[in-house]
């Protein structure tokens, strides 16, 4: 038998490094939920986080639009109340310090606000109203 490990005897061994990988921002809605429904001109509140492999947290920096409304505004927290009627796409977007760029998109439907007088229930003896109980002596 010959010598052992004479075949790498001569080999020279460089530095070995994995490559620089770098990844884009993770980015997640919160709230509201995808395929939420809301009430136009009532208060929308976005909630989202980005989280970052090398930088951290991003969240603060993330930026929300609509593809109907355009941008909305930057932060992990948003209140909106001027979405137009409609389906929404929703998107969240979050870039790292590399210029990489996450997202994260939801569906939102803004309904139109319908004023409704009150329903009226009834009962045999009486329209159930405020005055019913006088009516019918309870």
């Amino acid at each position: 038998m010959g010598q052992r490990g004479a075949a790498f005897d001569n080999v020279e061994v460089e530095n070995l490094t994995t490559a620089n990988m770098n990844h884009a921002p993770l980015v997640t809605i919160a709230s509201p939920a995808n395929n939420a429904s809301v009430v136009e001109g009532r208060i929308v509140t976005f909630t989202g986080t980005s989280e970052d492999a090398e930088d951290g947290t991003l969240s603060n920096t993330i930026s929300w639009s609509s593809d109907v409304d355009g941008e909305l505004g930057i932060g992990s927290t948003l209140n909106v109340s001027t979405l137009s009627l409609g389906t929404h796409t929703i998107t969240a977007r979050s870039t790292d310090s590399d210029n990489l760029t996450g997202t994260s998109t939801i569906n939102l439907t803004v309904n139109q606000f319908v004023n409704r007088a009150p329903a009226a229930e009834r009962d045999s003896s009486c329209i159930q109203v405020r005055r019913c109980a006088a009516v019918s002596g309870v």
